[in-house]
């Protein structure tokens, strides 16, 4: 029997994966990413370093994100 935990835990990583997928084709800034996720942008920087994803910053992405 598995628990819900970890579950919630597999979802989570799956939904990280899609929305970092989502960010890596430029589909949605890294702050979007991070809300379609529900993680903090610091969160989902460490769930990207961990997927070995570097996000990256521009002065054009920063504006974006202050919109």
């Amino acid at each position: 029997m598995y628990s819900g935990i970890a579950e919630d835990k597999e979802d989570i990583t799956v939904k990280v994966k899609e929305v970092l997928a989502l960010y890596t084709q430029g589909n949605v800034s890294f702050a979007r990413a991070a809300e379609l996720a529900e993680l903090s942008r610091k969160e989902l920087i460490r769930q990207a370093r961990a997927l070995e994803i570097q996000p990256h910053s521009s002065e054009q992405m920063f504006k974006a994100e202050l919109v």
